[in-house]
């Protein structure tokens, strides 16, 4: 058998092992992994149009196969692996920033694992479990959900003990058909945990707090309102001001503070505590942990840009359920002008001509300027108030927003910017000129842009 090299979580090389379970899910051919192999197979240029499709279609059956088969021995090699405790994340948003608070707070005491940024599928926890290592106290594995079903290999492949819901939305709608069914899929992470385990749920979600009824392990709410073991209060988030606020817990009362910008990150920072408390870790402790996480990238990510100009980054996603969050905080923030940029939004069946109307009069309320930019962009211009009317702005690409933006921004302002980046990848690009760069390379006096995964 082979030697195979196994990445630690910073990507460096920690060991050569001799690892029977990953014997298949490894190449002969060298180090790689199946996925690297095949997309290096597959990486046929001059492809296009008809043959492209079916280009791609070969290679993700291809993959879909490969995975498929290593799922049996990933679950082989988890049950052998008696001494790590296996916690799943789940939710319709905030799944990542969870995920990645919770690793920080863990890692205050223990050694463990935890799954790459952007990897909720089955190549994500097929990697992340095979990085175990008999010294590790905890594998944290995202778990995101497409559609009806998508949990199931996953949950029986990691068989979790500890289970965090963060939420239930409208993402993946058209996938799920109702929230109904949303709430469903995600809830068979709670279903699925031991009776030794222990499911921690948001309490202020209702479909979420109706998942306790399900689970045969113990629970622990948290959350802002009443009935949480786990409770916020006095929570301040107002820019350039950073989420603070106190937390509740068997009678003692204790403040928190973090470098992350929203008063929605409470949810977050709450469940990472809550699982610090169920692996033995004090609230103090968990505190001072997250109090050095710095905000993540596209999740309502600050800069600075070289005048004076701050830019608030969250284009990783735009359900449309999550808009009001970003209005709050904008509402909130304090600013010379406040300029709201809204691209594509997604996970709404409100058709375009009627929801970005409806989103550019709710932003008008909040902002001193709203400018759309994509290709339903033009829809919002019938919220103007008349045809002369500045406030609101269209425009057809992320290219032709960035122009005007910079040409208009002043020193003092707050931009915040809230799109499907997956959706329009033109983002990147549209935001990487000369203007952009000191946002990005220079100091960050509006916290650090890296990556914790």
């Amino acid at each position: 058998m082979l030697p195979v090299a196994h990445p630690d979580p910073v990507g460096g090389i920690e060991a050569q092992v001799e690892n029977p379970h990953e014997r298949f899910f490894r190449s002969r051919r060298g180090d790689r992994t199946v996925d690297e192999i095949e997309v290096r197979s597959f990486d046929i240029p001059f492809v296009s149009g008809r043959g492209a499709y079916l280009y791609q279609q070969l290679r993700e059956q291809v993959l879909q196969t490969a995975r498929t088969r290593a799922l049996p021995l990933a679950a082989a090699y988890r049950k052998s692996q008696r001494e790590t405790r296996f916690i799943g994340v789940t939710g319709s948003c905030g799944k990542t920033t969870t995920k990645f608070l919770i690793q920080a707070v863990l890692a205050s005491r223990h050694s463990g694992v935890a799954s790459p940024l952007g990897r909720n599928r089955e190549g994500g926890m097929l990697r992340t479990i095979f990085r175990v290592r008999h010294h590790h106290r905890f594998c944290l594995i995202e778990l995101g959900a497409f559609g009806p079903g998508t949990l199931d290999p996953l949950l029986r492949t990691m068989k979790p003990e500890v289970g965090v819901v963060t939420n239930v939305g409208s993402d993946h709608l058209s996938a799920f058909g109702s929230v109904e069914e949303v709430a469903r899929e995600k809830g068979k992470l709670t279903k699925s945990l031991p009776c030794s385990g222990w499911a921690i749920l948001n309490g202020d979600d209702p479909r979420v707090r109706q998942m306790a009824a399900d689970s045969e392990a113990s629970v622990l709410f948290y959350g802002c309102g009443q009935g949480n073991e786990l409770t916020a209060k006095d929570v301040s988030s107002r820019w350039p001001e950073r989420l603070s606020f106190s937390v509740t817990h068997e009678g003692r009362d204790l403040r928190v503070h973090t470098r992350l910008c929203g008063e929605q990150w409470v949810y977050a920072v709450l469940a990472a505590l809550a699982v610090g408390l169920t692996m033995g870790i004090p609230l103090d402790e968990g505190i001072e942990a997250v109090a050095n996480v710095a905000p993540f990238a596209r999740r309502v990510q600050p800069f600075m840009v070289g005048r004076g100009i701050a830019w608030i980054r969250d284009d990783w996603k735009a359900s449309s359920w999550t808009v009001p969050l970003a209005l709050k905080f904008l509402g909130d923030a304090r600013a010379r002008r406040r300029i709201f940029a809204l691209g594509h939004v997604s996970d709404d069946r409100m058709k375009p001509r009627r929801l970005y109307p409806r989103f550019a009069r709710e932003a008008r309320q909040v902002a001193d300027q709203v400018c759309l930019f994509g290709k339903w962009a033009h829809h919002g211009l019938r919220a103007r108030a008349g045809d002369e009317d500045p406030s609101i702005l269209a425009f057809p690409s992320a290219t032709a927003l960035v122009r005007y933006l910079e040409k208009t921004l002043e020193p003092g302002d707050l931009l915040y910017v809230k799109a499907s980046g997956r959706k329009d990848p033109t983002i990147d690009t549209a935001f990487s000129g000369v203007f952009w760069e000191a946002a990005i390379s220079g100091p960050q006096p509006c916290g650090d842009s890296r990556d914790t995964g």
